[in-house]
């Protein structure tokens, strides 16, 4: 199936992605097979010569909603999503000078480059909010899938990198989950509040100018090289 204009994403940036090899494997943990998981799709399987609409990445997330009969599906798989999960882009972040500048690199890498959404700071005094702005093609489901899968792996990510340290403030949501969320607060480690006005992480802008321990400029400028 050859590259469309209408909504269709190579394999490059979906099934090749880390993240959607990383679900494929947490798919197979859940004993939910590559039919089950394909079914009603346009593909066979997940492979570097096929490419995947927006409605097949749908009904691959749907698919294994039924399939494992779990509405906070999301967060179980986004918790096994460290810093590595993520490729290249995190990898720079993870090396650069400050959280502040993490945040950036981030916001650029993803902006450009994510067939779903765009990210967007805005700062106060006391505060980071990188809010997540879907575009306007993207289904509810995959929306809930990716804000879920999102916030469970920041708080992963927190936890590994900062050990205790008080990093993020809580975590904003425009809906209410169809489950408690108290039950998300649980599970990361972090508030989450529901019914806000967007969604997004809201960080402590304390810690954001404070020098990165793991810094490596070597790396980092290798990284950035990788993402031109």
């Amino acid at each position: 199936m050859a590259q469309k204009d209408n909504g269709y994403i190579m394999t490059r940036s979906l099934a090749a992605n880390p993240i959607v090899e990383n679900f494929v494997a947490f798919a197979r943990d859940l004993d939910i097979s590559m039919d089950v998981l394909l079914e009603g799709t346009q593909l066979d399987t997940i492979n570097p010569s096929s490419a995947a609409s927006l409605t097949d990445l749908e009904t691959i997330i749907a698919n294994a909603y039924r399939a494992s009969d779990c509405p906070h599906l999301a967060i179980l798989f986004g918790k096994r999503l460290n810093i590595y999960s993520h490729g290249t882009a995190a990898i720079a972040s993870l090396t650069c000078e400050s959280l502040d500048q993490s945040i950036d690199i981030l916001i650029q890498y993803l902006s450009q480059n994510s067939p779903l959404f765009t990210l967007k700071r805005s700062d106060t005094r006391q505060h980071i909010f990188l809010e997540v702005h879907f575009k306007e093609d993207i289904s509810p489901l995959v929306k809930k899938f990716t804000i879920e899968t999102g916030i469970a792996s920041t708080a992963t990510i927190v936890k590994s990198l900062f050990r205790g340290q008080s990093v993020v403030e809580c975590f904003k949501l425009d809906y209410q989950p169809d489950y408690p969320s108290e039950w998300i607060t649980r599970e990361t480690g972090i508030e989450v509040r529901t019914k806000q006005p967007t969604n997004g992480i809201l960080y402590y802008k304390t810690e954001s100018s404070k020098e990165n321990p793991y810094k490596d400029s070597i790396t980092h400028q290798k990284m950035l090289a990788l993402l031109k």
